[in-house]
C-alpha cells in the first residue's frame, strides 16, 4: 500500500451561494494527526465527509489508497436499529457484506461479469475486519463497560454517555486505515476522555479529527488545520496546539500593535 493513504486536492464545497470550502488540499498516511479547528459552521464536518467519500464535491479531487471510515457521535444518532447492528454499520462491515451478498447471488446464477466485483468486495470486507467483526465488537464493548444486553437495545434508547461509550467501542474495533473523527469528545466523561486520548495514540493509522476539545486537541493533534468560516479557506499550524496558541496570540498582538500605531498616527495628524 502507498505511504499517502488519502490524497485530497483543490477541495472546494459551496452550500448555496456561500462558499463552505474553498481550495483545500490534505494529504494523509499512516502517521498523521490532524486536528481541523475553527468556529461551528465554518466546515469541519463537510470537510471530514468530503474525505470520507460522503460528501460530494464542487471542485477538486480526492484519492483514497486504504479504507477511510467517517465517524461522527453515536449521541446524535436517531433510529431503531440496535447499538450492534450500528456499529457494525460504522465499521463498514455490514454495508460491504451486504454488496458481498448480492454479488454472492449473482454468481450463483451464473453471472460471469460478477467475478471480479466479487474479489474486490470480499477484499474490501476482509479489509474492514469482517471476517472477526463480532468479536470485536463484543470485545470493545466489553473494555468500555457495555453489556450484552445494552448492545442488543436499540441505540436511541441510550444516554448520551452510553451512546459516547458505544462511539469509542466503534473506534476500539475499527479497522480503517484513515479514520475522520467528528466531535469524538461529545458526552465523554473524564474516563472516556482518558480512553479516547489512549485509543487516538494507539491508533495504527492516520486520523483527521475535528474538536473544540483544548485537552485533546494538545494531547492528540500534531498538525491543526483552521477553517476559514467567512471565507472557505484553510492554514495549516504545525506544531500542534501549543505552536498554534503561540503563533495566534502573536498575531492578535501584532495586530493590536498596528491599530495603536494607526490611532496614533491619525491623531497626531
Amino acid at each position: 500500500m502507498p505511504s499517502t493513504l488519502l490524497d485530497a486536492r483543490s477541495i472546494t464545497r459551496h452550500h448555496g451561494a456561500r462558499t463552505v470550502l474553498q481550495d483545500i488540499d490534505v494529504r494523509v498516511d499512516a502517521t498523521t494527526r490532524l486536528a481541523l479547528i475553527g468556529p461551528n459552521g465554518s466546515g469541519k464536518s463537510t470537510l471530514l465527509r468530503a474525505l470520507a467519500g460522503i460528501e460530494p464535491l464542487d471542485g477538486g479531487s480526492v484519492q483514497r489508497f486504504g479504507t477511510v471510515g467517517y465517524l461522527p457521535q453515536l449521541a446524535d444518532h436517531r433510529g431503531t436499529a440496535t447499538v450492534r447492528a450500528t456499529i457494525l454499520e460504522r465499521l463498514g462491515v455490514a454495508g460491504a457484506a451486504r454488496i458481498l451478498d448480492r454479488l454472492q447471488e449473482r454468481l450463483a446464477g451464473g453471472d460471469l461479469d460478477a467475478v471480479a466485483p466479487h474479489a474486490a468486495a470480499l477484499e474490501r470486507w476482509l479489509a474492514l475486519g469482517g471476517a472477526d467483526a463480532d468479536a470485536r465488537v463484543a470485545q470493545a464493548a466489553d473494555e468500555l463497560g457495555l453489556s450484552a444486553t445494552l448492545l442488543d437495545r436499540p441505540l436511541a434508547t441510550l444516554s448520551g454517555g452510553q451512546a459516547a461509550r458505544a462511539g469509542l467501542a466503534v473506534l476500539r474495533a475499527a479497522r480503517f486505515d484513515v479514520i475522520a473523527l467528528d466531535e469524538p469528545t461529545n458526552h465523554l466523561d473524564d474516563d472516556g476522555l482518558e480512553r479516547l486520548t489512549h485509543l487516538l495514540a494507539s491508533s495504527p493509522g492516520g486520523f483527521v479529527l475535528a474538536s473544540h476539545d483544548c485537552a485533546l486537541l494538545e494531547s492528540s493533534a500534531e498538525t491543526l488545520l483552521e477553517l476559514d468560516g467567512r471565507t472557505g479557506e484553510a492554514t495549516y499550524y504545525a506544531g500542534g496546539w501549543a505552536a498554534y496558541e503561540s503563533e495566534r496570540d502573536a498575531a492578535r498582538a501584532r495586530a493590536r500593535a498596528h491599530a495603536r500605531a494607526v490611532a496614533e498616527r491619525a491623531h497626531t495628524r
